[in-house]
């Protein structure tokens, strides 16, 4: 429950809905330019949907404990938000042919930022100058 209260990952949700966003965008606009034809759009979802959460994810869980866990939240924020956004549309909405090709890229990228996501620093804790002066002591016999 901690990790839903947390700052960077709704940084990452929030960066992951944007990515969706622009994703949409740009195959609107090369849909409209007919760079892109009708039978590919599934494609090119599945290919924004794949970079939205593997940003997400990698904000997300940048530096984290429990970075596939966060990577999990994150998609299941985006997929629920998707799936509304689908639901308000108005018109029936069919699973079955393309639904799944865009769930496994969201969860494929999700799986992919917690495999490549940076790892925190970790410290290095500074010997005190007295403790250096102890070791070069003993180290002369």
């Amino acid at each position: 429950m901690k990790q839903l209260a947390d700052r960077q990952l709704w940084l990452g949700i929030g960066v992951g809905a944007a990515a969706i966003l622009l994703s949409f965008a740009l195959v609107a606009t090369l849909m409209g330019g007919e760079i892109i034809a009708q039978q590919s759009l599934t494609g090119a979802l599945c290919a924004g949907y794949f970079i939205s959460c593997c940003a997400a994810g990698a904000v997300a869980s940048a530096g984290k404990e429990g970075r596939l866990l966060r990577c999990i939240l994150v998609w299941a924020v985006l997929y629920g938000v998707i799936w509304l956004v689908a639901l308000s549309g108005g018109e029936a909405i069919s699973f079955l042919p393309d639904g799944i090709y865009l769930t496994v890229s969201l969860l494929a990228g999700a799986v992919v930022a917690a495999l490549v996501a940076p790892k925190g620093k970790k410290r290095r804790k500074k010997g005190s100058a007295a403790g250096k002066r102890a070791a070069r002591r003993h180290m002369v016999t």
